[in-house]
Protein backbone atom coordinates (compact mmCIF):
# COMPACT_ATOMS: atom_id res chain seq x y z
CA UNK A 1 0.00 0.00 0.00
CA UNK A 2 2.79 2.44 0.92
CA UNK A 3 4.37 2.02 -2.53
CA UNK A 4 1.06 2.98 -4.20
CA UNK A 5 0.64 6.05 -2.00
CA UNK A 6 4.22 7.11 -2.67
CA UNK A 7 3.63 6.79 -6.42
CA UNK A 8 0.36 8.72 -6.16
CA UNK A 9 2.02 11.56 -4.22
CA UNK A 10 4.88 11.61 -6.72
CA UNK A 11 2.34 12.07 -9.52
CA UNK A 12 0.67 14.94 -7.62
CA UNK A 13 4.06 16.64 -7.15
CA UNK A 14 4.74 16.22 -10.87
CA UNK A 15 1.45 17.94 -11.69
CA UNK A 16 2.20 20.70 -9.17
CA UNK A 17 5.55 21.20 -10.90
CA UNK A 18 3.95 21.34 -14.36
CA UNK A 19 1.36 23.92 -13.30
CA UNK A 20 3.98 25.82 -11.29
CA UNK A 21 6.17 26.15 -14.40
CA UNK A 22 3.21 27.49 -16.37
CA UNK A 23 2.40 30.03 -13.66
CA UNK A 24 6.02 31.22 -13.45
CA UNK A 25 6.16 31.51 -17.24
CA UNK A 26 3.04 33.71 -17.17
CA UNK A 27 4.54 35.99 -14.50
CA UNK A 28 1.15 36.14 -12.77
CA UNK A 29 0.21 35.32 -9.19
CA UNK A 30 -1.17 31.80 -8.89
CA UNK A 31 -4.70 32.82 -7.94
CA UNK A 32 -4.88 35.25 -10.86
CA UNK A 33 -4.03 32.36 -13.18
CA UNK A 34 -6.86 30.26 -11.74
CA UNK A 35 -9.36 33.14 -11.99
CA UNK A 36 -8.41 33.62 -15.65
CA UNK A 37 -8.58 29.86 -16.21
CA UNK A 38 -12.05 29.62 -14.67
CA UNK A 39 -13.40 32.58 -16.61
CA UNK A 40 -11.88 31.28 -19.85
CA UNK A 41 -13.40 27.81 -19.47
CA UNK A 42 -16.79 28.92 -18.12
CA UNK A 43 -19.74 29.18 -20.46
CA UNK A 44 -20.98 32.37 -18.76
CA UNK A 45 -19.75 35.03 -16.32
CA UNK A 46 -19.00 33.63 -12.85
CA UNK A 47 -19.46 34.83 -9.30
CA UNK A 48 -16.58 34.90 -6.84
CA UNK A 49 -18.25 32.05 -4.93
CA UNK A 50 -18.36 29.91 -8.08
CA UNK A 51 -14.67 30.51 -8.73
CA UNK A 52 -13.78 29.67 -5.11
CA UNK A 53 -15.88 26.51 -5.18
CA UNK A 54 -14.64 25.36 -8.57
CA UNK A 55 -10.97 25.92 -7.78
CA UNK A 56 -11.12 25.04 -4.07
CA UNK A 57 -9.25 28.26 -3.25
CA UNK A 58 -10.09 30.44 -0.21
CA UNK A 59 -12.34 33.45 -0.80
CA UNK A 60 -9.70 35.88 0.48
CA UNK A 61 -7.14 34.68 -2.07
CA UNK A 62 -9.61 34.84 -4.95
CA UNK A 63 -10.76 38.29 -3.79
CA UNK A 64 -7.17 39.59 -3.95
CA UNK A 65 -6.74 38.19 -7.46
CA UNK A 66 -10.04 39.72 -8.58
CA UNK A 67 -9.02 43.12 -7.23
CA UNK A 68 -5.68 42.92 -9.06
CA UNK A 69 -7.27 41.81 -12.35
CA UNK A 70 -9.96 44.49 -12.03
CA UNK A 71 -7.35 47.20 -11.40
CA UNK A 72 -5.42 45.98 -14.46
CA UNK A 73 -8.58 46.20 -16.59
CA UNK A 74 -8.64 42.45 -17.29
CA UNK A 75 -12.04 41.72 -15.77
CA UNK A 76 -15.35 43.52 -15.40
CA UNK A 77 -17.98 43.22 -12.68
CA UNK A 78 -21.71 43.57 -13.23
CA UNK A 79 -24.72 43.15 -11.00
CA UNK A 80 -25.83 39.57 -10.50
CA UNK A 81 -29.07 38.06 -9.28
CA UNK A 82 -29.10 39.91 -5.97
CA UNK A 83 -27.57 43.18 -4.77
CA UNK A 84 -24.47 41.57 -3.26
CA UNK A 85 -23.75 39.19 -6.12
CA UNK A 86 -21.36 40.38 -8.81
CA UNK A 87 -20.80 38.55 -12.07
CA UNK A 88 -17.20 38.50 -13.24
CA UNK A 89 -16.26 38.40 -16.91
CA UNK A 90 -13.16 38.96 -19.01
CA UNK A 91 -12.71 42.29 -20.76
CA UNK A 92 -11.03 42.47 -24.17
CA UNK A 93 -7.74 43.07 -22.35
CA UNK A 94 -8.46 40.04 -20.15
CA UNK A 95 -9.26 37.88 -23.18
CA UNK A 96 -5.95 38.91 -24.74
CA UNK A 97 -4.12 38.07 -21.50
CA UNK A 98 -5.89 34.71 -21.31
CA UNK A 99 -4.93 33.98 -24.93
CA UNK A 100 -1.24 34.57 -24.07
CA UNK A 101 -1.36 32.59 -20.82
CA UNK A 102 -4.04 30.16 -19.69
CA UNK A 103 -5.12 29.22 -23.21
CA UNK A 104 -1.67 27.67 -23.63
CA UNK A 105 -2.15 25.65 -20.44
CA UNK A 106 -5.64 24.56 -21.50
CA UNK A 107 -4.32 23.49 -24.92
CA UNK A 108 -1.69 21.28 -23.28
CA UNK A 109 -4.28 19.76 -20.95
CA UNK A 110 -6.49 18.98 -23.93
CA UNK A 111 -3.61 17.41 -25.86
CA UNK A 112 -2.73 15.20 -22.90
CA UNK A 113 -6.33 14.08 -22.49
CA UNK A 114 -6.80 13.45 -26.20
CA UNK A 115 -3.67 11.28 -26.21
CA UNK A 116 -5.71 8.77 -24.18
CA UNK A 117 -8.64 6.81 -25.61
CA UNK A 118 -12.00 8.06 -24.36
CA UNK A 119 -12.51 4.94 -22.23
CA UNK A 120 -9.23 5.66 -20.39
CA UNK A 121 -10.18 9.33 -19.90
CA UNK A 122 -13.53 8.37 -18.39
CA UNK A 123 -11.96 5.69 -16.19
CA UNK A 124 -9.24 8.12 -15.03
CA UNK A 125 -11.79 10.79 -14.11
CA UNK A 126 -14.07 8.33 -12.36
CA UNK A 127 -11.25 6.79 -10.31
CA UNK A 128 -9.66 10.13 -9.45
CA UNK A 129 -13.05 11.56 -8.34
CA UNK A 130 -13.78 8.40 -6.32
CA UNK A 131 -10.43 8.58 -4.54
CA UNK A 132 -10.85 12.31 -3.82
CA UNK A 133 -14.34 11.78 -2.37
CA UNK A 134 -13.22 8.85 -0.21
CA UNK A 135 -10.21 10.82 1.05
CA UNK A 136 -12.37 13.86 1.77
CA UNK A 137 -14.92 11.81 3.71
CA UNK A 138 -12.20 10.07 5.72
CA UNK A 139 -10.40 13.34 6.41
CA UNK A 140 -13.57 14.99 7.68
CA UNK A 141 -13.91 12.22 10.25
CA UNK A 142 -10.19 12.10 11.11
CA UNK A 143 -9.85 15.83 11.85
CA UNK A 144 -12.63 15.81 14.44
CA UNK A 145 -11.80 15.31 18.08
CA UNK A 146 -11.25 11.64 18.92
CA UNK A 147 -14.57 11.43 20.76
CA UNK A 148 -16.58 12.69 17.80
CA UNK A 149 -14.68 10.57 15.29
CA UNK A 150 -15.21 7.39 17.29
CA UNK A 151 -18.99 7.80 17.19
CA UNK A 152 -19.06 7.69 13.38
CA UNK A 153 -16.74 4.76 12.79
Amino acid sequence: MQRSLTEYNSILRLLDDVYGKFKRCFDLPGCSVWVLYTLRTASAPCTQAEICEGMMIPKQSINSAIKRLLADGCIALKQGGDRREKLISLTEKGKALAARTVDRMIAEEEKAFLAMPESERMQFLWLFRRYAELLKAGTEIAIRTPEEGEDER
